[in-house]
This record gives C-alpha cells, sequence and structure tokens, in this order.
C-alpha cells in the first residue's frame, strides 16, 4: 500500500478526510459520511500504519525524540496539493488521519446560503460561531465567509492557520495569517491577532481558553469569525456555555459576545451529492437567556423558528 496512491484516492474521490488505522481497512469520508474500501483492501497491520505515517512526516518516529504515547501533526504537499496528517500512537495502536486542504474557496453564492445567514455580512463587532461535525463542511463555509468579506470591505483580516488554511485572492482587505499548532490551541494565536491592527479575526475555538481568548477579541472591538465541533445550535450553545463556566463571568462574557450562532450539516441532494442544511440563530435577549442558564435549552427550537432565524429543515 502506497502512500501517494491513497492520497490521489482522496482527490480523485472527493474525500474530505482518509483514516489508516491498525486493524481494519482503510476509510475515507466522502460528503461527511465514513465508507470504507470496496473489493479486497487489506486490515491495515501496525507496521504498515507506521510506515505510512514515516513517509508522511519525513523522519522515523521511533527517532523522532518522542517516547510513546505520540500525538503529531504537519502539512505536506502531493499531487499539487496540501493535506494535513495527524499521527496517534501508542503501545496498543496507531492511527493516521490526513486531511486534504481544499484548494480554492468557493463564493458564498454557490454554497447557497441562505437570507438568514448574509446579514453576517453586516456585522462589524461580535462573535460568529460556525458550528458542525466532523466533514459538515463547516470550515469551507468560515472561509468563503471570510473571503466574502475579504471582496467587499476594505478591513485587516487576520486568519489564525492551523495547517487547514486556504489563501484569500488579494482584494480589498488586507489579510495577515498567525500559524499556531492545533495540539496547542488558539488562544495564544488570538492574542496575536489582536496585534495585528484587525478588525476581523477568522478562526477556531477547541476548549475553554480559545474561547475566551476569542471573547477578549470581540471585547476589545473586533469581529471574531470561529468555527466550533457542536451538530447543532443547542448543542453548541450548551457547550460554549459549560465552557465559560470555568472562568469569571464567562457566562454572561459570552451571552454579551455572541452575535449569531451557525450549524451546518449536510443532507442528501436530489439526482445524487450533498448540500449544506444550516441553522442560524440571532442572539436576542431571549437566546442570552439560555446562555446564561435563565432560560431552558428546549426553547432554543422555538427560538429558532422566529423571523430573522431559521431552523434546520427536517
Amino acid at each position: 500500500m502506497e502512500l501517494n496512491d491513497l492520497l490521489f484516492e482522496m482527490i480523485s474521490s472527493s474525500a474530505t478526510d482518509l483514516h489508516l488505522v491498525a486493524g481494519r481497512q482503510p476509510y475515507l469520508r466522502i460528503d461527511g459520511v465514513l465508507q470504507g474500501h470496496d473489493g479486497e483492501a487489506p486490515v491495515l497491520q501496525r507496521e504498515t500504519v507506521l510506515e505510512l505515517a514515516e513517509e508522511f512526516f519525513g523522519f522515523e518516529l521511533e527517532e523522532s525524540g518522542e517516547p510513546f504515547p505520540l500525538a503529531y501533526t504537519n502539512s505536506i504537499k502531493r499531487h499539487g496539493r496540501r493535506f494535513r496528517g495527524t499521527v496517534l500512537i501508542n503501545d496498543m495502536s496507531a492511527s493516521l488521519i490526513v486531511r486534504l486542504i481544499p484548494k480554492d474557496v468557493p463564493p458564498l453564492e454557490k454554497l447557497g446560503v441562505p437570507p438568514e445567514f448574509l446579514k453576517i455580512l453586516e456585522l462589524s463587532r461580535g462573535m460568529v460561531v460556525i458550528a458542525g461535525a466532523s466533514g459538515s463542511g463547516k470550515t469551507t463555509t468560515l472561509y468563503s465567509l471570510a473571503d466574502e468579506i475579504n471582496r467587499r470591505h476594505q478591513v485587516c483580516i487576520c486568519i489564525l492557520e492551523d495547517g487547514d488554511g486556504i489563501e484569500l485572492t488579494p482584494a480589498k482587505a488586507l489579510v495577515h495569517q498567525v500559524s499556531y499548532h492545533p495540539l496547542d490551541g488558539a488562544a495564544e494565536a488570538y492574542h496575536h491577532a489582536m496585534l495585528t491592527d484587525a478588525d476581523v479575526i477568522v478562526g477556531f475555538i477547541e476548549d475553554g481558553h480559545d474561547l475566551m481568548a476569542a471573547i477578549k477579541c470581540v471585547e476589545t472591538g473586533h469581529l471574531v469569525i470561529a468555527n466550533y465541533h457542536a451538530a447543532t445550535v443547542e448543542e453548541a450553545l450548551e457547550r460554549l456555555a459549560d465552557s465559560a463556566m470555568a472562568f469569571t463571568n464567562g457566562e454572561d462574557r459570552l451571552a454579551d459576545a455572541l452575535a449569531v450562532c451557525v450549524s451546518q450539516k449536510l443532507a442528501p441532494r436530489e439526482g445524487g451529492g450533498r448540500r449544506a442544511v444550516l441553522e442560524v440563530l440571532w442572539c436576542d435577549e431571549d437566546a442570552k437567556a439560555v446562555i446564561r442558564g435563565e432560560e431552558p435549552l428546549e426553547k432554543v427550537a422555538e427560538l429558532l423558528k422566529r423571523k430573522g432565524n431559521l431552523a434546520r429543515e427536517e
């Protein structure tokens, strides 16, 4: 089994992710769904996964200076495309997960986002959370939104780059990039972004420290657009509020900062393929009451049906 062949298969099948796990056949994520290999694809042995990981990263893992367990992330270019790989190794198992970085930023009109979402382009301050599960296309939506701002507004955009970043075509905006290691979190990168004289900060929220750093950016006058791993708006609000609780006045600060929460999933498209389906919740006083714990989470379903918001179609 050759690494180049697997990476080429990702491109040809429009897969976003490749999973190589000891004891299993290779899996691809296509249209948001994990799919096993058809035919006689071999079950991967631990040694095979280690060999493929060593080829991806360009060094022998035993000589990396890192004792097991090991988690390591890096990017490479093959077949004219960029891939980000993460290797996870302990004494019992070994995994290599590879993500294909999108080549271009699709325009928002191609994504078919609804009018309730497009109102984000009118914001100059606040926090926008774009949530979704793995493979839901939320990162594509994030960069499409950033590029639309880039084409419309003469502002400074700072993009926090964790290896998945896409270069925006020069337009009206000035675009800076702050690189950080995904295993270290984005909190420090948000701090550096504030030093760039940014108007808009595009990033990611993985934990409470990332969240509070993003909120601090909002409190200092920035528009923050961030991805977050949650399947629905209700789940996103619950988990964000839980993370904020660990910090002084965290829930109040989150409620004051959050302007809109969006969740995205992929649904079957008539005629084949998948399409993005969104929920959009603009955070009025009732939504802020949910974040503060003054109203039950179950109220989110009602709020999504109000004018200006968007409930996900069944």
